[in-house]
């Protein structure tokens, strides 16, 4: 059964004598630290059967956890209401949002007729797109946009918190063995090493015309995702620098994307090519920084925190690991009180019970993640081929002028 190897949450005092000046890591771990080339030396038989940690970058390897929440996007168990039905307005790049009954302002996608095919069967936009589903298109590609932000669309909570679980039980449960058959895995961000990470709650700065919502047939209106309410992953490294992992903003119009080729084996060619994210570290800070804001308008924050939730030092999920299993295939088995430890702890991240559907999504994300990781970069190091970087492309509407921070 796995177990959780937490890492050093902070370098504060020397692993030998204690002492709390002069300190530095170990550099071939990064899980002792020490005052002085003597302390070292005085450790070094002991340390030295464990002293095996292979640290994979975040900016390298930040890809492969958005393609978790795309590999579970791409396979939706249920069809959104707008794909269902026929479009009836213009929810084009250029139309304005509109304010709806309770004050907020979005662009109203139209909901009509069901979309049916000459037989009278059910029409899915995704596996037959074409502009039947949406004729006043102003073109096949704003079509396909507006399929793929509504496809996108909400699980926002179960996302980030079983990519942060994936994590868990696939990095964090492994650890070194005295004979040198295996290495602990550990995140890194830079030379330093991740100390904690979780899930934080706050509000993304959106336009109304970015933000969507369907007037459907009987009059009756239904609120796109609400970017007041948002949840994304955060990082925080044993220096205090902080990295900002967000899978769940292309229903936004955000749509930094990243090149998935450098990073998929042909096993897992069915995810697609370009995925999105955003990863906000010290590079993006720096652009972000560069770039003045249009006229007459003030610099903004993407994203503004109000609160946060750790899942590598939360004590609850910690003990309840003990009670995941991984059989011979590499399948995990998830006892029901840690799953229920798991729902739990989403419960809490939402301020609120969480449904059926939405337990299920975050199991998907889970297992999706431990196989993924595993898959992806696991399996015969194959993290160490990862640029060390992604290839960033921006997806932009017609005619739109996007700074480029990548």
């Amino acid at each position: 059964m796995p177990r959780i190897f937490l890492p050093l949450s902070k370098a504060d005092k020397c692993s030998v004598c204690g002492n709390s000046t002069t300190l530095r890591l170990c550099s071939r771990c990064a899980e002792c630290v020490y005052c002085s080339v003597a302390c070292q030396k005085e450790d070094w038989p002991t340390h030295k059967k464990i002293c095996k940690t292979d640290r994979i970058d975040l900016t390298s390897f930040h890809p492969i956890l958005a393609c978790i929440a795309e590999g579970v996007r791409i396979r939706p168990t249920e069809t959104h209401v707008a794909l269902q039905h026929k479009i009836i307005n213009s929810p084009n790049p250029d139309s304005p949002a509109f304010r709806l009954p309770d004050g907020s302002c979005s662009r109203i996608v139209m909901l009509g007729p069901l979309n049916r095919d000459a037989e009278g069967k059910p029409v899915d936009p995704l596996h037959n797109p074409s502009q039947n589903w949406w004729t006043t298109a102003q073109s096949l590609e704003v079509l396909h946009k507006l399929m793929r932000r509504i496809l996108r669309e909400g699980n926002v909570i179960p996302t980030v918190t079983g990519i942060c679980l994936a994590i868990m039980v696939s990095i964090y449960s492994t650890t070194t063995t005295e004979n040198g058959d295996s290495h602990r895995k550990r995140l890194r961000y830079r030379s330093s090493p991740i100390s904690d990470f979780g899930i934080a709650n706050g509000s993304m700065e959106v336009t109304p015309e970015d933000q969507l919502a369907y007037l459907l047939p009987d009059g009756s209106i239904i609120k796109g995702q609400d970017p007041k309410n948002h949840y994304w992953i955060y990082f925080t490294t044993q220096k205090g620098e902080e990295v900002i992992f967000d899978p769940n903003m292309f229903t936004f119009n955000m749509c930094l994307m990243a090149k998935m080729s450098p990073y998929l084996p042909p096993s897992l060619s069915q995810y697609p090519s370009l995925i999105p994210v955003l990863f906000k570290d010290r590079i993006m800070n720096r652009g972000l920084a560069r770039e003045p804001p249009p006229p007459g308008a003030t610099p903004k924050e993407i994203l503004t925190e109000r609160k946060r939730f750790s899942v590598l030092r939360n004590e609850k999920v910690l003990k309840a690991f003990e009670r995941v299993k991984c059989d011979g295939n590499g399948d995990l088995r998830i006892a029901d009180d840690a799953m229920n430890t798991f729902i739990s702890f989403m419960s809490t991240v939402a301020g609120r019970g969480v449904s059926k559907k939405e337990n299920a999504y975050m199991v998907d994300t889970l297992l999706e993640g431990h196989y993924l990781i595993n898959e992806a970069a696991l399996d015969n190091d194959r993290w160490k081929q990862f640029p060390d970087s992604p290839t960033i492309a921006i997806e932009t509407d017609p005619n739109e002028n996007m700074w480029d921070y990548t």
